[in-house]
């Protein structure tokens, strides 16, 4: 579909295909289409996000590996006083990708607060308004 998020959500373009689909007169359109708000679609959400989480740490890993391998080679070529200035470098690149890091966790974390937070207005918006409908039966 091409939906990149800038003009509509999840939950948009789910009521627009099955809007579509019924126009077309397609009857039951609920069985093509995954409901983002269900379970299922939060899951595939989160393993998405939990393997391009791993796949970015492979790839530090990766870039740590190469580093120390280049480390290993000038460290036979350097001086001791080149050697303390290299390890400055390494220290301060260590700590930048660290601080990197934790800022990147800090905003994955926040955002999947918000999406709780929206995904529980949408549950108790609901629960009120099939509640507001049953205050007359008993």
């Amino acid at each position: 579909m091409g939906k990149t998020g800038e003009m509509v959500d999840d939950e948009g373009m789910y009521s627009a295909m099955k809007d579509w689909a019924r126009s077309v007169e397609i009857d039951s359109p609920e069985q093509y289409f995954i409901d983002p708000a269900s379970r299922a679609a939060q899951e595939v959400k989160q393993q998405k996000a939990q393997a391009a989480q791993a796949e970015q740490q492979a790839q530090m890993q990766q870039q740590q590996q190469v580093l120390a391998l280049q480390m290993q080679v000038a460290q036979a070529n350097l001086s001791s006083e080149q050697m303390q200035k290299l390890w400055e470098l390494q220290f301060k690149y260590f700590d930048a990708v660290l601080k990197s890091e934790v800022e990147e966790a800090k905003l994955i974390g926040d955002a999947i607060q918000t999406q709780l937070n929206e995904m529980q207005a949408i549950g108790n918006a609901r629960s009120t308004t099939v509640g507001a409908g049953n205050n007359g039966v008993g």
